[in-house]
């Protein structure tokens, strides 16, 4: 299972506080940074009609929310480089 880059915090808060995640112990809370761009590429894309034209019939919300996934994941390997 490979893991995904999540890009940390989008707003991190610099407390450090550790909360519990999954029974694991975890610095982060709130919004990662891969959420944040993936809700972005969302506000952008429902405010597109022509882009909307554009998805298959069948199960939108899920290719939609890929779609949003596969955009931060390129946007989080870019600003690696």
């Amino acid at each position: 299972m490979s893991i995904i880059d999540d890009g940390g915090p989008a707003f991190p808060d610099g407390t450090g506080a550790i909360l519990r995640r999954n029974g694991a112990l975890d610095e982060m809370h709130g919004m990662t940074l891969r959420d944040y761009f993936a809700a972005r590429f969302l506000a952008g894309f429902w405010s597109n009609s022509e882009a909307l034209k554009q998805i298959p019939h069948g199960d939108e919300a899920a290719l939609i929310a890929k779609m949003a996934y596969d955009q931060a994941d390129a946007m989080l390997k870019e600003r690696a480089k």
